[in-house]
């Protein structure tokens, strides 16, 4: 149920960001990925924690979805449809990813909480290849 109000209440508010501010939203959702896994991370022993950090992670990670997906449906206007699935096709496949990551370091003897740090690590490299993107498509529209 903490989830499931995290997502519902976490896209909703998503939602709006991606009708009023597109970018902002996505880097909004990142960093509330960010912060809510630093501190499940430095928390997860304590159970009342890990309630409030599920509701967390639900709602930023939801937070973020509908203003990528419809950065990337404006991508292609020619395809809205194929982008729309391709996303959920990458959604899938970073989900995957986390999973064989966490697996790895829980694998690696690095403890049972290790899978937060490599989430977060795999949050702060899309945020800089976000962050990277926004740079070099500034830079292309002052060239042309």
């Amino acid at each position: 149920m903490t989830f499931g109000a995290g997502m519902t209440s976490g896209n909703l508010l998503g939602g709006y960001l991606a009708d009023k501010y597109q970018q902002k939203g996505i880097i909004i959702g990142f960093c509330c990925v960010l912060i809510t896994l630093v501190i499940l991370g430095l928390t997860a022993s304590t159970s009342w924690m890990l309630l409030i950090c599920m509701f967390g992670i639900a709602f930023s990670s939801m937070l973020v979805v509908p203003s990528m997906q419809v950065q990337i449906m404006l991508s292609a206007p020619q395809a809205p449809t194929l982008m729309g699935a391709l996303t959920h096709a990458a959604f899938n496949a970073a989900n995957a990813l986390g999973a064989w990551l966490g697996g790895i370091t829980i694998t690696a003897g690095l403890g049972l909480v290790s899978p937060v740090w490599a989430g977060l690590l795999m949050t702060l490299i899309g945020l800089v290849i976000f962050l990277m993107r926004g740079v070099i498509l500034r830079r292309h529209q002052t060239r042309a």
